[in-house]
Formats: structure tokens, C-alpha cells, sequence
């Protein structure tokens, strides 16, 4: 029964059955970020609202029909609208995820969520080959009674943005995030490299990329300004290649750490480099 009261919520804020004035242009709201771990591919999906935020819709295609991609696990832990009524719907047959939020109806969380840009959702992704690579894009949903659109309201109901994609129109690509890359590893490094995190300052979330030219043992550490061990994000063999991992400001416990300047050390074989970053809360 909730479940449905939620669903119902969130269609009811999308579900057109009257024409109104349309916007354009996805690249403008929407970026993801591939981030290749241990087999799988999480993806962070970010979301840009220039007006105070109330409820917001996004029906997404990851794959084409027939591929052996699924998707696993939707979540907004740490996210911008992680206290939002939210509404997951996965289609792992034709490819397809609806998410949905509404902002949440207890009194003392009711505030829309203000203009600006960040994480609004993790999703995780698995296939049985050996590559998985999901392609985030804005899809067509059809419900009974109408279609279901890409689109954010306001607190008062108002939808000032939405995107209505026609099953004949094929799904609308969403650009990768800056920085992101689409390639997960490199054929022939010639070189052991440590790059700067992204983004960097960061919240809640930073990507570390480093480079290794040849199969070798891997400790990744994150450090205070104390020299103390803040958390491990990598003790382990890594083949030659180019990896991704995140931190997510917590540390060994679980636990969130404060905003201030932290390190990132790397050891593969012989290699050492240590890298600057700064979390702000």
C-alpha cells in the first residue's frame, strides 16, 4: 500500500494529460559519472534545479533491449534528496529505470530543496560479459492514462521544467559529468600515476583515478592532517591498467568525517605519490 501511495505521489506531480509549455535541452539538468568497482559499475547521476525543488521525475533507459545489463540497486544515501520521498521502479527486461522523489511531508523536512547542482542518486549496474558499461539516458515511459515526462515542480505545483520524449524520437543521451570518462582502463600504461580527485573541493562524494603500467599490489589510504589513518579505499592486487575508486567523506567506521583538508596516499610496487583534497560539508 505505500509503495503505491508513494508511486501515486510522484505520477501525480508528472503524469500529463493536457498539453503545456515544453523546455529543452536535458544537458542542461541532468550528468552522470561512471565509476568501475570490483566488477560492477556504479553510476552517480547528478541533477541541477534552478529553482527551489519539490518533486522531481526522471524516466531512464541504462541499455539496449536484449543485453545482459541489469540494474541492481538505486540509492540516495548521501545524496541531495536523500530525506525526499522516493519512488524506484526498475524494468531490467527493456532496460529502464523510474526514479521519482517528492519532497517528504514531515513538518520539520518540508522545505523544498534550494537551487543548485549535485548527487542525486547512485545506481549499480551488473552484466554477466565482461564489460559494464550503462548508458544513461532520458526515455519514454508511457502509463496508463498518460505519459510520464522528465521533470521538476516547484512547492506550489508549478512545472518548470519538463522533457517529453516520444517513443518515436528514440532516448535523449545525458552527457557525461566533467572530468568523467567513459573508458574504464588503459591497454598499455607506460607509467605508475596518481591524478588529482574530481571534484575537488567535494561533497559528499570525490572520484581518485591512478594508473598502474603493470600488475602490482595497491594501497590507497585517505589521511588527516594528523598523519592518521582516516580510512582504506584500496589494499589489494590491481591488474596494469587505469582505476577508479571513490570516497564518500566517511571513515573506517562508517562514520561521517568533518569538513578540512585531507590526503590521499598511493603505493603500487615501488611507486609512492600523495595528493591534497578538501571536503566541505
Amino acid at each position: 500500500m505505500l509503495r503505491r501511495i508513494l508511486a501515486g505521489l510522484v505520477v501525480a506531480a508528472f503524469l500529463v494529460c493536457c498539453s503545456f509549455a515544453l523546455a529543452s535541452g536535458t544537458e542542461g539538468y541532468l550528468s552522470y559519472q561512471p565509476i568501475p568497482i570490483k566488477g560492477q559499475q556504479v553510476v552517480k547521476l547528478f541533477l541541477e534545479n534552478t529553482q527551489g525543488l519539490a518533486a522531481a521525475s526522471i524516466p531512464l533507459s541504462f541499455g539496449k533491449p536484449g543485453s545482459d545489463i541489469v540494474c541492481t540497486e538505486v540509492s540516495f544515501e548521501g545524496s541531495r534528496v536523500e530525506h525526499f520521498i522516493q519512488y524506484v521502479q526498475r524494468d531490467n527486461e527493456n532496460k529502464k529505470v523510474l526514479i521519482g522523489v517528492i519532497r517528504a511531508l514531515d513538518q520539520k523536512i518540508q522545505d523544498v530543496l534550494p537551487p543548485g547542482e549535485g548527487l542525486f542518486a547512485t545506481l549499480k549496474f551488473e552484466s554477466k560479459g565482461n564489460e559494464c558499461k550503462p548508458q544513461l539516458s532520458v526515455t519514454y515511459w508511457q502509463l496508463t492514462g498518460g505519459d510520464l515526462y522528465f521533470g521538476m515542480a516547484d512547492a506550489g505545483g508549478k512545472n518548470f521544467y519538463v522533457e517529453a520524449i516520444e517513443s518515436k524520437q528514440g532516448d535523449r543521451p545525458i552527457p557525461l559529468r566533467p572530468g568523467s570518462s567513459e573508458e574504464t582502463t588503459v591497454s598499455h600504461p607506460t607509467e605508475f600515476n596518481l591524478d588529482q580527485n574530481y571534484p575537488n573541493p567535494f561533497n559528499p562524494e570525490t572520484a581518485i583515478k591512478f594508473l598502474v603500467k603493470e600488475d602490482a599490489w595497491v594501497t590507497l589510504r585517505i589521511y588527516n592532517v594528523l598523519g592518521q589513518v582516516v580510512t582504506t579505499l584500496v589494499n589489494e592486487q590491481k591488474p596494469a591498467g587505469e582505476h577508479v575508486v571513490s570516497w564518500n567523506g566517511k571513515n573506517q567506521h562508517n562514520e561521517d568525517v568533518a569538513s578540512g583538508v585531507y590526503f590521499y596516499r598511493i603505493k603500487a610496487g615501488d611507486y609512492e605519490s600523495v595528493r591534497r583534497m578538501t571536503l566541505l560539508r
